[in-house]
């Protein structure tokens, strides 16, 4: 097989930015739409799976609560009367950390 005309080192080390065209450079800018976190969570794939991933995995941890050096509960434990509340602990867990991550806050309002 005979290659004819074909070059395979130009000689060129790089190439400076001042070497390329006018129309190699495209200006991305935001703005004209509603970018807030919230907005973007609900168009964005990854970001929407990013807060999902870290939200599960926070609710999902295990946890224990002490009284002193005498455990009261742990999350392996089924939910006492006392500790009925405790009962969408995970949910309030995954509601707060996908509110911190996507917009550095997040309230618990005690009823």
């Amino acid at each position: 097989m005979t290659m004819t005309g074909t070059r395979l080192f130009t000689g060129y080390k790089a190439v400076t930015l001042d070497d390329l065209p006018e129309e190699a450079w495209t200006i991305v800018t935001g703005g004209g739409k509603d970018t807030r976190a919230s907005t973007l969570y609900g168009l964005v794939g990854w970001l929407h799976r990013c807060v999902d991933i870290r939200a599960s995995s926070l609710a999902t941890m295990p946890w224990t609560i002490k009284r002193g050096e005498t455990v009261l509960l742990t999350s392996d434990d089924g939910i006492t009367p006392d500790f009925q509340w405790m009962e969408t602990l995970p949910d309030l867990l995954y509601r707060t950390e996908a509110a911190v991550t996507l917009t550095g806050r997040a309230y618990w309002f005690r009823e």
